[in-house]
């Protein structure tokens, strides 16, 4: 029997991972929620009405409260593993993972610019199988 399953596998031959296509399984469901998430409304501003095209009251916000934020925000993200996992006083273990950098809509993990490729392209197969947002 061992004989028989090792002459299966030679003849059989290698399987390379090139030959090997990736595929993704995905919902109706799961499809069109990722629609009406990713589906934007027109940007132009509507008094008296959110985005949703609901009535709403006019918030009464003076000029001198607007934030003045800087162009490009840098922090480092980081885990403590002492604290995490309670070592105790006189145990260190910060661990930096990497930068973030946001300048303007465009985040930066590390210095390599972070792009949306994956999720457009599962909303564009959703939509050539759907079709727009209900």
């Amino acid at each position: 029997m061992r004989l028989f399953f090792f002459t299966l596998l030679l003849i059989s031959g290698p399987v390379m991972a090139q030959d090997v296509e990736s595929a993704l399984s995905i919902t109706q469901k799961e499809c069109m929620k990722l629609i009406r998430m990713n589906t934007v409304n027109g940007a132009d501003y509507v008094p008296g009405v959110d985005a949703h095209g609901n009535k709403v009251v006019g918030a009464d916000v003076h000029e001198d409260s607007k934030l003045d934020l800087p162009e490009e925000i840098t922090f480092d993200l980081g885990i403590d593993l002492a604290e995490k996992y309670n070592f105790g006083p006189g145990f260190q273990g910060k661990a930096k993972l990497g930068e973030v950098k946001i300048k303007g809509r465009d985040v930066y993990w590390n210095g390599k610019k972070l792009y949306k490729d994956e999720n457009q392209a599962v909303l564009d197969a959703c939509l050539a199988q759907y079709g727009q947002k209900e």
